[in-house]
């Protein structure tokens, strides 16, 4: 038994571990996507003080940033779906150790 729950600790802590970098990927995104809306609310505050072509350059220089930020976003996104992948093969691994080794004790009369 004691192996048994060993494994099962070990597979816990992986899985809170993939829990713990999904949540710092969601927090690195909100703060990306702040970013974003302060970006926009810059862009907008240029935009209603009127033209010129120094404003024009900082907006153009905004708007540069703020596709940057998406992109960010997007790796972030990307990442999280990673993590949620093997988060889900990980539980579906912890489901199948525990079939085997309960096929085990069952059949063999190895328990662990």
């Amino acid at each position: 038994m004691g192996k048994y729950n060993k494994t099962e600790v070990l597979q816990f802590i992986l899985i809170f571990i993939l829990i713990i970098f999904s949540i710092y990927n969601v927090n690195t995104i909100n703060e990306l996507s702040d970013s974003i809306d302060s970006l926009n609310a810059q862009i907008e505050s240029i935009e209603s003080n009127g033209g010129g072509s120094d404003l024009v350059n900082k907006v153009s220089d905004l708007e540069e940033k703020v596709e940057a930020q998406g992109s960010l976003i997007s790796e972030q996104e990307d990442k999280i779906a990673v993590i949620d992948t093997r988060l889900g093969n990980a539980e579906n691994d912890i489901d199948e150790a525990k079939d085997k080794i309960d096929s085990l004790c069952l059949h063999k009369n190895i328990c662990l």
